[in-house]
């Protein structure tokens, strides 16, 4: 190569980045005018600008972005979409994107459109533990509650086990009768060395449907240890075998737990239990 073409092609590779700089500053110099514009209601003024730029610049993702921005301004999401579509053609993993695309398509009602959103934030960001929570509601909503289990269960196995993500679990899996389910996350809680009384309450509830008497009877001895005056395992005591209850034996066995909430009015029994009369 002579010396003549060596610096020509010197100047062409020095010049290139300049030009990439200009054009940048030009594009976020239209993005700023076109905010200050949405930012005093001009919305026609800012769409020009913007339009303006996307038929420049066809290949900028970030132009697609920011004009879909302006369309949720407005609250119009089909319009919304259709740009965020153009710009995930261009950039299909960007988060931010997908982020934005996952919010409109849940205002648009297509919750497996928003879903799919979301398990890509996840692939991108497996350690987000809110993107989990988004999509397993979305599941939930969808009345797809097995994919909502299971993908809490990923959120554990990716981020460690949190009593919250645990709860959840326990109450999906309730509420679809799969009590296997429920039954290991009831358990996380149980064996620990001072289970709480909510769980320990759980656990009752979930024993009494599987049919665990011997659990129930476990988890209560533990319940009443920390709240001798619980209304509930009281009233299960003084359960009969057909199922009713004996209801002098219970307010016997209740004025001795707790004879100061107990009083007599006209013949009526009121018994006051956290502070809240109930007439029997």
């Amino acid at each position: 190569m002579c010396i003549r073409e060596r610096t020509l092609s010197h100047q062409a590779i020095t010049q290139e980045p300049k030009q990439i700089t200009n054009t940048e500053n030009k594009i976020q110099e239209a993005f700023l005018a076109a905010k200050l514009e949405s930012i005093a209601g001009h919305y026609e003024k800012a769409f020009k600008i913007l339009d303006s730029l996307s038929r420049e610049h066809r290949n900028r993702s970030t132009i697609y972005y920011e004009i879909a921005t302006l369309h949720l301004e407005q609250k119009n999401y089909t319009a919304a979409m259709e740009k965020l579509d153009k710009a995930l053609a261009l950039e299909n993993n960007n988060f931010w994107y997908l982020e934005k695309m996952a919010m409109v398509q849940t205002e648009l009602k297509a919750l497996d459109k928003a879903i799919d959103c979301y398990l890509s934030m996840i692939s991108l960001k497996p350690k987000s533990s809110k993107y989990y929570d988004e999509a397993a509601d979305l599941y939930l909503l969808s009345n797809k509650h097995n994919e909502a289990i299971v993908l809490l269960q990923k959120k554990e196995a990716q981020n460690g086990f949190s009593e919250s993500n645990s709860t959840k679990i326990f109450d999906v899996a309730m509420d679809i009768q799969q009590y296997d389910v429920a039954a290991g996350e009831i358990e996380k809680f149980l064996q620990k060395k001072q289970p709480k009384l909510q769980h320990l309450k759980m656990g009752v509830h979930l024993y009494k449907k599987t049919g665990n008497s011997q659990r129930v009877k476990e988890l209560q001895e533990k319940i009443f240890a920390l709240d001798p005056n619980d209304v509930e395992v009281m009233l299960d005591k003084m359960e009969k075998e057909n199922g009713k209850i004996d209801e002098t034996s219970f307010l016997i066995s209740l004025t001795k737990a707790n004879a100061s909430s107990l009083l007599l009015i006209s013949g009526s029994v009121t018994i006051s239990i956290s502070g809240v009369p109930a007439l029997l």
